[in-house]
């Protein structure tokens, strides 16, 4: 009877264990397909983010020739020092060619991190030219058109605050600057963004609200320029 049970154990155990082993080559099928996919996905994207990239260089050539074509040369024989500023170009450069290099990496490349510097440029080419609200569109659109690099969210967010405190669109770039000075990321950003957010807050007359802005960068952020420049708008206010 005891071997008649042993037995009947072991036919189980051994039953089970086949299907141990099936259950564990399975999960190692799958893991097996997750990375592949995984690996190929990510072999994808830098193949994506290389064909932006080499789009981007050749919008961002073009404008850099148009600068060159307006820009007086240095003679190689004038001797000048170190701090004298590059020749200025004469003129306002062509740039329609750029502007539809740039443009065209926006269109084909949405979500990159070249059409992030692509629209940077492209906000640059509209801000020379007095276009304020192209500039701003460009940025808008790109903010909201996919992911990009903390680095680069920190720039496109910096600057089209900066064109809408520019244009007195205070109300509008403190929205902005809200989402860069509370995010997970962009340390580095958050000081500047908040400054920007205290001196709208100032131009809108909610000096309380900028007070208390001042005082969150003197205290938390106390060994940054922002942060000293802010005890130093407090200082003046209680003197």
């Amino acid at each position: 009877m005891n071997l008649h049970n042993n037995q009947s154990y072991l036919d189980k155990l051994a039953e089970q264990t086949a299907k141990n082993k099936t259950a564990v080559r399975g999960f190692v099928i799958a893991i097996i397909v997750l990375a592949g996919g995984f690996y190929a996905y990510k072999a994808q994207r830098e193949r994506y983010e290389d064909k932006a990239q080499i789009a981007f260089f050749d919008g961002e050539k073009a404008y850099q020739d148009a600068i060159a074509a307006v820009t007086p040369k240095e003679d190689p024989k004038d001797k000048k020092d170190a701090k004298t500023p590059p020749p200025a170009p004469t003129k306002k450069p062509e740039t329609a060619q750029a502007e539809e290099k740039l443009k065209q990496v926006l269109k084909d490349y949405p979500d990159s991190n070249a059409s992030a510097h692509a629209a940077l440029t492209l906000s640059d080419i509209y801000a020379d030219k007095d276009q304020t609200a192209e500039a701003v569109t460009v940025l808008e659109t790109r903010l909201q058109n996919g992911s990009m690099s903390d680095l680069l969210l920190g720039l496109l967010t910096l600057r089209l605050s900066s064109l809408l405190e520019q244009t007195k669109h205070c109300d509008k770039a403190l929205t902005v600057l809200e989402k860069l000075s509370t995010a997970k990321g962009n340390t580095e950003f958050k000081p500047e963004a908040l400054m920007r957010q205290a001196l709208c807050q100032e131009e809108l007359g909610h000096n309380d609200k900028a007070k208390e802005i001042y005082q969150k960068l003197s205290t938390e952020f106390s060994d940054t320029q922002q942060g000293q420049q802010a005890q130093k708008y407090l200082n003046l206010g209680a003197s």
